[in-house]
């Protein structure tokens, strides 16, 4: 009996350790990372809004491009994921809701907003685009669909490809200050976004 439970037992850990996961999968692709080309770390980024208001971000923190997964296919192990993110810093007053998630991961308190990330889990391959943008939410594992393939002026940027990205929470949307839509493109992050006061914010150039 005793011999049978100990096959057992081995045949479920050979069984759990082939857990069939391409780590190729997990990897960011080059267009995906496309997305982070115009940040880096200290950047300062300013938007103008059309009413005479502006905002002023900081870019504290790019994480690193991760391209090697310890991926652990144990018994009642969590499927791996891969992330990147963009932390920025709100100028003057860092009022927004901060991160959480890479605290769990490092131990280290973090002040800065998580302002963009992409999240990758495998076996399928599945890709979230996350903002948590000043008062700003949206995720999508379908965001290309939202990509608008016109020339476009806003402001000084002539566009011919980008993302109308709309607030995921329209309920948390509390006064007119929230930011409806945002602009997006992967050359140039936040080109423009729009609160529901109708005030339209561009970066500045």
């Amino acid at each position: 009996m005793r011999s049978i439970v100990c096959c057992v037992f081995t045949a479920l850990f050979f069984i759990a350790c082939d857990c069939g996961i391409d780590e190729s999968e997990l990897l960011l692709t080059d267009n995906e990372l496309l997305h982070f080309s115009s940040f880096a770390n200290g950047d300062t980024i300013v938007y103008l809004g059309d009413k005479g208001h502006s905002d002023t971000i900081i870019v504290e923190e790019i994480t690193p491009t991760i391209e090697q997964f310890d991926i652990n296919c144990g018994f009642l192990s969590n499927s791996p994921t891969n992330e990147k993110s963009i932390f920025i810093r709100n100028h003057p007053n860092n009022i927004y809701p901060f991160s959480s998630w890479e605290t769990r991961e490092t131990a280290t308190e973090k002040t800065e907003q998580w302002m963009f990330s992409f999240q990758v889990v495998a076996n399928p391959r599945d890709v979230n685009m996350i903002f948590n943008f000043k008062n700003f939410s949206f995720v999508s594992n379908n965001y290309e669909a939202l990509r608008i393939e016109k020339d476009t002026t806003i402001g000084d940027f002539q566009l011919s490809s980008y993302y109308k990205l709309p607030h995921v929470i329209p309920e948390n949307q509390i006064d007119s200050s929230y930011i409806d839509f945002v602009y997006w493109t992967m050359e140039e992050g936040i080109v423009s976004y729009e609160n529901l006061d109708g005030e339209i914010f561009v970066k500045e150039n």
